[in-house]
């Protein structure tokens, strides 16, 4: 019988995901279903190429519950979000080397997202990147979309926790 391990995504977010290839490497053969309330694409795909097996939706239902278990445990690779009647998703197509740790932004998006965790304001960002303030929501409002982030303090946290922004450190006085 394989094991499967049940593990909440705060335990990976406070432990980083490094704690996932540790469980792995502890317990060879292990099979990891992570539960989160998360459901970024990004978050996923790095879940899944750092050895979990699955994603859960925490609005699952208990039969979602014992299906994702059962799929782990048969060594399938599966996402279940809380979306849709086709809720379970073959996560196999996810993991690939070629979207190994690339980012789901694009790159005015990561600038824009740089200001956004220093503390600057929509008029400040566009002032420093010569554009409009419209231009910056726009950007500031895709990023949130992208990142599954309905308000700053969460596109901050999900930034950090998905490697796109190092913990701030706060050198520069926002405007």
């Amino acid at each position: 019988m394989t094991d499967v391990a049940l593990i909440d995504s705060a335990v990976v977010a406070l432990s980083g995901l490094e704690s996932l290839t540790y469980l792995t490497d502890l317990c060879p053969g292990i099979r990891i279903v992570v539960l989160s309330t998360y459901s970024s694409d990004n978050f996923i795909r790095r879940l899944l190429e750092v050895g979990a097996y699955g994603f859960l939706h925490k609005n699952a239902d208990v039969s979602a519950l014992e299906t994702a278990i059962r799929k782990a445990a048969d060594g399938e690779r599966f996402i279940f979000t809380a979306m849709g009647p086709e809720r379970f998703l073959n996560a196999t197509s996810m993991v690939g080397v070629a979207s190994a740790h690339r980012s789901p932004l694009t790159t005015r998006q990561s600038e824009v997202l740089q200001l956004v965790a220093k503390g600057y304001r929509s008029k400040a960002i566009a002032d420093q990147l010569n554009v409009s303030i419209k231009t910056i929501e726009t950007h500031r409002a895709d990023i949130m979309r992208r990142l599954g982030v309905r308000h700053t303090a969460g596109l901050v946290h999900e930034a950090i926790r998905l490697g796109l922004l190092a913990s701030p450190q706060g050198h520069e006085e926002p405007q």
